[in-house]
């Protein structure tokens, strides 16, 4: 097991000292870190902008040096323009959504 050397930060705060309305949560990163979603049916990660549905969240972290650089996690994430937010309670992937989908298609590239 392992933690991630970067933070992930939740977009309300910036949302409500710009004056914008609030929307669902949705998270902002640094620069070195590369959140995707990876893609239920094919099992191919897709950049946020590109990603179509709910699928699972992977994290590419130049920051861990010292540990693994690329996470695949159990987590849902739904594609939110350059961000992502977590689904709606009960949102469920399209077709599968576990590891054994992925290890059915083979491993996730970074």
């Amino acid at each position: 097991m392992t933690e991630m050397g970067s933070q992930l930060y939740s977009t309300s705060l910036r949302q409500a000292l710009l004056g914008e309305p609030p929307l669902a949560a949705a998270w902002s990163y640094p620069a070195w870190l590369r959140p995707r979603i990876v893609d239920s049916e094919s099992g191919a990660p897709r950049e946020l902008e590109e990603a179509l549905h709910v699928g699972l969240l992977a994290h590419h972290d130049l920051a861990n040096r010292a540990a693994v650089a690329h996470l695949l996690t159990a987590d849902l994430a739904a594609p939110r323009g350059a961000s992502f937010r977590a689904p709606r309670p009960g949102v469920r992937a399209p077709t599968c959504v576990a590891a054994a989908c992925l290890a059915r298609r083979g491993s996730v590239a970074p």
